[in-house]
């Protein structure tokens, strides 16, 4: 079958939020916690955000803007600190917004796509945040549709959230759409669910499934163009 549209994951599959995350983190450590107390923080902060996330993903927090005061106000309760919950997270996201980290080969992906497909992004980040790192990135004005769970009211992996994405790109023929990310749960269950085609951006190289696995995988996003031709 030869795909038409494509839809990708933003974080750690175009963008590296694992990169704009410590420089953020980092920034933030220097201005709310005393520097003998900012290791211990760090070390805090990692598991109280992957369960946040984790709680998104299961349907038990209603939206990602709940995070990021939620992780800061459980951070900042273990420990002494400068200044209110509030403030250290806003200060996060505010530097957050300004990382633009791209995943490797990125950069010499989009040219080859652009124009020849459908792109479109579909995140469970927060649209403010979102759409500021994509800003003056080379991934602005290359898709012609950017959706996130904030806005739509539902996150991956629930099937819901590919079907709104589906009716605003006018309703194409599943068998037409790619989706691509980097997350098993979140990317390629939630597509399977959907009934949409994907392919799994594994760029750490982790095991393949031996259940449900992805209908496609990858390592770098040089084998990504070669997978489209074969398809065809």
């Amino acid at each position: 079958m030869a795909y038409k549209f494509l839809i990708f994951d933003l974080d750690d599959t175009l963008m590296s939020f694992q990169k704009a995350e410590e420089v953020a983190l980092d920034k933030t450590m220097e201005v709310f916690f005393e520097e003998d107390l900012r290791s211990q923080a760090r070390k805090a902060y990692h598991p109280i955000s992957k369960s946040l996330w984790q709680a998104l993903e299961d349907g038990r927090l209603d939206s990602p803007g709940n995070i990021n005061n939620l992780r800061f106000k459980k951070l900042l309760e273990t420990m002494p600190h400068r200044g209110h919950y509030k403030d250290a997270a806003q200060f996060f996201w505010q530097v957050l917004g300004e990382q633009r980290h791209l995943m490797e080969g990125v950069e010499e992906l989009l040219p080859n796509l652009h124009g020849s497909y459908h792109l479109s992004i579909l995140t469970n980040g927060i649209k403010k945040i979102q759409h500021r790192r994509i800003e003056s990135s080379i991934l602005e004005g290359v898709f012609t549709l950017i959706n996130n769970s904030e806005t739509l009211g539902v996150s991956k992996p629930d099937p819901r959230i590919f079907s709104l994405h589906l009716e605003q790109l006018g309703n194409p023929s599943k068998e037409e759409v790619l989706m691509i990310g980097d997350s098993l749960k979140s990317d390629m269950a939630g597509a399977k669910a959907a009934g949409i085609p994907c392919c799994w951006y594994n760029w750490q190289k982790s095991p393949l499934p031996s259940q449900n696995p992805p209908d496609y995988h990858i390592h770098h996003w040089r084998e990504f163009i070669p997978l489209l031709n074969s398809s065809l």
